[in-house]
């Protein structure tokens, strides 16, 4: 049998954007949470799992900002259903 590399670039990628948010926030002065598997991926410093979306909280004047903020950063806005 091979040996197969995981190709970890996706979660390079993916701590680095954390990162970048979290790098905004603070020198915007922007409080923020993250919470579910990006919270996790950033605590760890490895992600659990694929990440299909960023659970952020922000307070609603700072929405437009941050969501500009992800949006240059390869993120994309779609709407989501109604959790439950």
């Amino acid at each position: 049998m091979g040996r197969y590399a995981f190709d970890n670039s996706y979660e390079k990628n993916t701590l680095r954007a954390l990162a970048r948010l979290d790098k905004f926030a603070a020198q915007a002065r922007i409080p923020y949470a993250l919470f579910g598997s990006a919270a996790l991926g950033g605590y760890l410093g490895h992600l659990p799992r694929t990440l299909h979306d960023l659970d952020v909280i922000v307070r609603a004047e700072n929405m437009e900002d941050v969501a500009a903020h992800l949006m240059r950063n390869g993120c994309t806005e779609r709407a989501t259903g109604k959790s439950s």
